[in-house]
């Protein structure tokens, strides 16, 4: 992930600085976002999650060390945000995420709304 990054800072006007990027994803694509983001807190400052799925053993497995050291992961970030709707089919797994990240004191936002799994309700 983080291999392509030279290439769009040159190809793309953008600012090169971990906290001036943001990385989030959607539905399967919010996994693979939070999956690169996460344990690359030293590029990536900004972290959106639209119905995320990630099981506490993915976590462990990705994203552990997070949880060790969560103070640190709280200075890197700028903002970790959730959101979910309460009619989509991963909300249980969402709310599930969201309990694990305040069991190991990851500092976060999250937003429940009313709706499903579709990306205008995602967008609140």
């Amino acid at each position: 992930m983080t291999t392509n990054m030279p290439y769009i800072e040159v190809g793309y006007r953008v600012v090169p600085s971990r906290e001036q990027r943001a990385i989030a994803g959607f539905s399967r694509g919010d996994g693979q976002a939070l999956f690169a983001g996460l344990p690359n807190l030293d590029k990536f400052a900004w972290l959106g999650s639209y119905s995320a799925y990630p099981t506490r053993e993915g976590c462990e497995k990705n994203v552990g060390g997070l949880s060790a050291q969560p103070e640190v992961a709280n200075q890197q970030l700028k903002l970790l945000w959730l959101g979910v709707g309460k009619e989509g089919f991963l909300y249980t797994q969402a709310i599930a995420f969201d309990d694990y990240l305040k069991e190991k004191k990851i500092e976060h936002k999250s937003l429940v709304t009313g709706g499903g799994h579709t990306w205008m309700n995602a967008r609140h």
